[in-house]
């Protein structure tokens, strides 16, 4: 069974070892059964409905999920279909964001499917573009297998293959440091608002904020345009951080109301550690979808500003000695 891809790399024991072979073509840029076994009925393409069938027992089948990282079996004949394995939709955009940083294929879904009998039983094989070689095993086991890794000349073990993660809890500290400080900063302008100063310095330092956390690997399809983004951002960012943390710190050196200013600093803080969690929980997979974690995200910090906002609007106490001398 051949995969192409960078390397090329075959089978003939089910994915169990691996070897190098010459370059084989467009023609073979699926994968395909080994010359010295038998062929499966047909190789299945994206998009195709009929699926390969097991030759010795035809009536198991499997077929790709169009535009999913994901295989559906049949075991009468490709009648009817259930799931047999699957990456989650939305862990397959994590990686497909992560792989465009790792200068992979941003296109990861199952692009081809290949069954090979082996003793015992047999086995099946998935390229998934960006994602790299999936493999069911004789047991039925699937597992992500990844890029090949090449030692000299061989193939090295499965195990030592390169496996895109899933999860990566670092990866949200870049965006999520900004975005955390921008919420607070945010906060602090709504909050504190009616001093011109404090808004002005909160919003241009949230602007700058939020610049800063552009990154090269922010995931732009296009590497170019993801550069010259995150390089045209830096210049403005720092301007905008100096500009507004210069009119935050002298707005706070000069508040009238020491007591307000402290109430809406705890909160625009609270606000700013709230704010970046759900994009955490994306990255380390306890929010599957990154449209909820941004969602989530607004909210939060919608509620932390609109908290600040009342705090700042709520009327000053006057002291008691102040109260007492105007009681009749």
């Amino acid at each position: 069974m051949i995969v192409s891809g960078t390397p090329t790399v075959a089978t003939r024991d089910g994915g169990a070892t691996w070897e190098l072979v010459e370059e084989v073509g467009e023609r073979d840029a699926a994968p395909s059964a080994a010359p010295d076994r038998p062929e499966p009925r047909r190789v299945a393409r994206s998009g195709e409905s009929g699926g390969v069938c097991v030759v010795s027992a035809p009536d198991r089948c499997y077929r790709l999920v169009p535009g999913r990282v994901a295989v559906e079996e049949s075991d009468d004949g490709a009648r009817t279909w259930r799931t047999a394995w699957e990456i989650a939709g939305g862990r397959t955009g994590f990686l497909r964001r992560n792989a465009v940083g790792r200068g992979l294929s941003p296109e990861i879904a199952g692009r081809a499917l290949a069954v090979q009998e082996v003793g015992g039983g047999h086995a099946v094989i998935v390229a998934n573009g960006g994602d790299g070689i999936a493999l069911r095993s004789v047991d039925g086991t699937w597992r992500r297998s990844g890029f090949p890794e090449i030692i000299g000349s061989e193939v090295a073990p499965v195990g030592q293959w390169d496996v895109p993660a899933l999860v990566s809890p670092a990866s949200a500290t870049p965006a999520a440091i900004p975005l955390g400080l921008a919420a607070a900063a945010l906060g602090v302008a709504a909050g504190l608002g009616a001093d011109r100063k404090f808004a002005w310095g909160g919003v241009i330092a949230a602007v700058g904020l939020f610049l800063s956390g552009i990154s090269p690997d922010s995931g732009y399809r296009s590497p170019e345009v993801e550069f010259l983004v995150a390089l045209a951002a830096r210049p403005v960012a720092f301007i905008a951080l100096v500009a507004g943390s210069s009119f935050l710190v002298y707005a706070a050196l000069s508040a009238p109301d020491g007591r307000r200013l402290a109430q809406c600093l705890a909160l625009a803080v609270l606000t700013g550690l709230l704010a970046p969690l759900p994009l955490t929980g994306w990255t380390t997979g306890i929010i599957d979808d990154l449209r909820t974690a941004s969602l989530l995200t607004i909210v939060l910090t919608t509620v932390g500003i609109a908290a600040c906002y009342l705090i700042g609007r709520r009327p000053t106490a006057r002291p008691d000695s102040e109260r007492t001398q105007r009681t009749p």
